[in-house]
């Protein structure tokens, strides 16, 4: 079973990957602190609005290169832009999918979808209290195996961009076409 390369996790890294997670470890906490970080920039992270790990699975942004190397690997994708999405599976739901097939929903969800501008791409989006468990984890990195990001859920490609081929722009159209995020009320 071959495993990511990503291990190590830097402070920024973590800070960033904060907003993938429901709260603040105090030990965390300090550590922010000490690079400079108040606490308004800390709450406005956990704060984000995206999907979250389940506390039993990574109760850490620290803990995530640990938690990563125990997953099954079940997809790569190269990106024409030098980064690489890796997709793990784990046998515990590692948290709640933010990104969901449209099919999924009820036909009562279906009437509420609208779209939100995200950057230059109008989204679809839906606000609901259902939550979408996963077991999957979606890690990108760079060629180097820098962590860029890492959240729990399946990959989900980014919306349709200059860098991107032609067949990359293809599937992406594709895959938001089917696809929308989910809010909270």
């Amino acid at each position: 079973m071959e495993k990511s390369k990503v291990t190590e996790i830097s402070i920024d890294q973590a800070f960033y990957l904060l907003k993938h997670f429901h709260g603040i470890k105090p030990t965390d906490r300090i550590k922010w602190f000490g690079i400079g970080k108040n606490a308004i920039e800390i709450q406005a992270q956990v704060n984000t609005v995206g999907s979250k790990f389940d506390p039993s699975f990574c109760d850490s942004p620290f803990k995530i290169g640990e938690k990563i190397k125990l997953g099954k690997l079940i997809e790569t994708i190269e990106q024409s832009n030098g980064r690489k999405a890796e997709v793990f599976e784990f046998t515990q739901i590692t948290g709640e999918e933010n990104v969901v097939p449209i099919f999924e929903l009820s036909e009562t969800e279906k009437l509420h979808i609208h779209t939100e501008k995200r950057g230059d791409f109008e989204a679809k989006v839906f606000t609901t209290e259902r939550k979408f468990y996963t077991h999957k984890l979606t890690v990108i990195s760079t060629t180097s195996n820098e962590l860029i990001t890492c959240f729990p859920g399946g990959y989900a490609p980014a919306f349709v961009s200059d860098w991107m081929s032609d067949r990359e722009k293809t599937l992406s159209k594709s895959f938001w076409d089917q696809h929308l995020f989910k809010k909270y009320n």
